[in-house]
């Protein structure tokens, strides 16, 4: 795998997880009782352009596909510390989320990722 097309993909995944991790915290922690909170459409379309170019890369480089497990491995520390990040800063002290917020490894398989119609 050239390290060009392995850094697209990590940073493609990063992203991707990265807002699946929001999403899904936002949806089922914060807000369960709304299907789509107001502050969260945007990020649709940045998990949708995410999941587009993974397919797209892996489509073009096959041999990206034969790692793939240990692509999202590497890559989940990184979206994890960004969701964490990014959520931190909208939610009050008292409510900041941690590591221990998110699962340690990435609890979504390679199928999900790019799936057009799966959300947490």
């Amino acid at each position: 795998m050239g390290k060009q097309n392995q850094h697209a993909l990590e940073s493609h995944l990063i992203n991707r997880i990265l807002h699946l991790l929001k999403h899904q915290y936002q949806t089922q922690v914060i807000s369960p009782q709304r299907y789509e909170p107001q502050e969260f459409r945007s990020w649709y379309e940045t998990i949708d352009t995410a999941r587009r170019e993974t397919r797209r890369l892996v489509k073009k480089n096959p041999s990206l596909k034969s790692r793939m497990a240990e692509v999202i491995t590497d890559s989940y520390p990184d979206a994890k510390a960004g969701a964490i990040n990014q959520m931190n800063k909208y939610l009050p002290k008292d409510q900041q989320l941690t590591d221990q917020s998110f699962p340690a490894e990435c609890p979504r398989s390679y199928d999900q990722l790019i799936d057009d119609d799966w959300l947490p």
